[in-house]
């Protein structure tokens, strides 16, 4: 069941009905309580003087009955015209029969005025005062002129014009009030109006920006969600392919010794060899990483640098590419994570500057490899003078599937920005210089007492 709320202030304002009901009604009461004590009287009583007295109570009821219908039928204008005009009436019977001097009468029509402003508006006030004042005006006309004789014999004292004119004043009084009121009353309620509407215009765009943002929140995560079903697909697709990688490494270590063992030291043989033992050594830590549930120990991250850079000798001497680094003073720096994790890093660091100078012409190719410390943290920058990474691919290039290699997947330097910060608590940044291209990583340094392990 919906409770009916009350009205506000403003409502009030804006809707006279709640007022022109509550006239209506108590002058409906009012006048059949005279009716019915005037039918008593004359039926039960058997007093006939109160017969032309009962016939205008009578009157006077249907009068009102009409507008109750007039209400019901929800034309509140005429209903509080009708209103008006019978006090107004009513005032100017009581002044006729008993004088200007009359203080009900004079109450009543300072009353009506006061109900006109209310029931009708502030416009009309000086309507409403200017006709009042005319009835009081020519009521006293009338006295005076002997149209008719009230009776003022409980008054002491016929009116005179002076009267008159101190009954119009009081009157202007009432009018200039009551228009002050209401006006102040309107003003508030155009106010309040305004406010109201501003209100639910700032509303209707609050709730536009709200489903707005909604939409953007549930479109990133839909996205978000098919990458993680893409990664999801690569994480069973790469447990196949090192399963079968190292079973086919096995075989392949096993193929190469048995050449090796048949024909004379070759050189080719051997890198086959420094290519085949890297990867077994990838396979093997990622195999271990995977058994051990991600445990992070404490390495030395510039002994784990320098041999990245020469698991990378064979793939950099086939692209005639040199990778220089100085390792600088040799003070082990210590960093606790996953050492397979830290040298994948740089090996897609390393790989993607190598590809740099794939289809280039350039003298002495090389990729800047270089470490500073302090007692905080580890600053590594690798630097090539390859293609270089044009300003339009600059914003997406540590998103998912963005790439700009014809063949390439676009998940490298993600994840290792994704590896970079959760697993290591540090950075991944591209310098913004358009000379060369230089990826800046920087990892925190371990307080942990304990020793470095060995890779």
């Amino acid at each position: 069941m919906k409770l009916k709320q009350p009205l506000k202030c403003n409502q009030l304002l804006s809707r006279p009905e709640p007022i022109i009901r509550l006239v209506l009604y108590g002058t409906m009461v009012v006048v059949g309580l005279m009716t019915l004590l005037l039918l008593i009287s004359y039926a039960l009583v058997g007093n006939g003087y109160v017969l032309p007295r009962l016939v205008a109570a009578v009157f006077v009821m249907a009068y009102i009955t009409g507008a109750a219908v007039f209400f019901v039928k929800k034309r509140h204008g005429v209903t509080a015209w009708m209103l008006v005009v019978f006090y107004t009436a009513f005032g100017t019977i009581i002044l006729v029969l008993w004088g200007l001097n009359a203080p009900v009468g004079v109450l009543i029509l300072g009353l009506t005025i006061v109900l006109a402003g209310i029931m009708l508006g502030a416009r009309f006030i000086l309507v409403t005062t200017i006709v009042i004042s005319l009835i009081v005006l020519g009521v006293q006309y009338a006295t005076t002129a002997h149209f008719f004789n009230p009776d003022t014999i409980r008054l002491g004292q016929p009116s005179t014009y002076l009267d008159a004119l101190s009954h119009c004043t009081v009157f202007i009084l009432f009018a200039i009030v009551a228009w002050l009121s209401g006006r102040r009353s309107e003003q508030l309620l155009r106010k309040s109006q305004r406010a109201e509407a501003a209100l639910k215009v700032e509303k209707d765009l609050l709730s536009v920006r709200l489903e707005q943002k909604t939409r953007e929140v549930r479109e990133a995560q839909l996205e978000e969600m098919r990458q993680l079903y893409q990664f999801a697909e690569l994480g069973q697709l790469g447990a196949v392919l090192l399963h079968d990688l190292a079973n086919n490494l096995t075989a392949l270590t096993l193929d190469i010794e048995d050449i090796g063992s048949q024909m004379q030291r070759n050189e080719s043989i051997t890198r086959a060899k420094e290519s085949i033992a890297y990867l077994e050594t990838m396979v093997n830590g990622v195999r271990r990483q995977i058994l051990e549930r991600d445990k992070p120990v404490v390495f030395d991250a510039l002994r784990a640098i320098l041999e990245t850079i020469a698991a990378l000798g064979p793939k950099s001497r086939r692209a005639g590419v040199t990778i220089e680094y100085a390792p600088g003073n040799g003070h082990p720096f210590p960093v606790r994570g996953d050492p397979i994790r830290f040298a994948h890093i740089l090996t897609i660091l390393l790989s993607n500057a190598l590809e740099a100078y794939e289809d280039r012409t350039t003298d002495s190719p090389s990729i800047i490899l270089t470490t500073s410390s302090t007692d905080k943290r580890l600053l590594i920058k690798v630097t090539d003078y390859g293609k270089g990474i044009r300003d339009t691919e600059r914003d997406a290039l540590f998103k998912p599937f963005a790439t700009t290699k014809p063949d390439g997947m676009g998940i490298g330097l993600f994840m290792a920005r994704e590896m970079i910060e959760h697993h290591f608590k540090g950075s991944l940044t591209l310098d913004p210089s358009l000379s060369e291209t230089t990826f800046i990583v920087t990892v925190p340094r371990t307080r942990s007492k304990a020793g470095i392990s060995k890779l």
